[in-house]
């Protein structure tokens, strides 16, 4: 009973986590799936915990690539992706929520100051940088369902 209670725990975790920026959505639902496969394993399948790897991998990989790739979409270079890096960080320190404004303010003054872009090229810029963090957010937000999906699933076949 602990171990089933334990993988549904970190499992409403993770799916929280994919929306939530301070909890790390996909590593906690494959914790679920190695947890229960550890404690019960005649209850998840090999397969079902490979792809659980490879999705949280592939989740990771596609928020920062989609992050990068809005930012240079939009016209930062290499300041202003520093900058929407550094605010994000920063930004989690505002209770989660500050991320994609840290992001933003960060670009913005990176482009505008240290690349010595108009503000209207570096508002450009870090409007990329947020559109890219949010298309990075969506994308691990997609795949924590899918990863939840695939557990759940595996779980009830059995």
């Amino acid at each position: 009973m602990a171990a089933w209670l334990i993988a549904i725990v970190l499992l409403v975790l993770g799916l929280a986590g994919a929306v939530v920026p301070f909890l790390p959505g996909p590593p906690l639902i494959l914790l679920a799936g190695i947890v229960h496969k550890l404690l019960l394993p005649e209850f998840l399948g090999v397969g079902t915990l490979a792809a659980l790897t490879a999705i949280t991998l592939v989740s990771a990989l596609a928020e920062a690539a989609l992050a990068w790739a809005g930012a240079r979409w939009l016209g930062a270079g290499r300041w202003g992706l520093a900058g929407a890096g550094i605010g994000a960080v920063l930004g989690l320190f505002w209770a989660g929520i500050g991320m994609i404004p840290g992001a933003v303010l960060g670009a913005a003054l990176a482009e505008w100051w240290l690349a010595r872009r108009t503000p209207p090229e570096a508002a450009k810029a870090a409007l990329g940088a947020a559109l890219g963090l949010l298309a990075g957010r969506a994308a691990q937000a997609s795949l924590s369902v899918l990863m939840a999906a695939l557990l759940l699933l595996d779980w009830f076949a059995y």
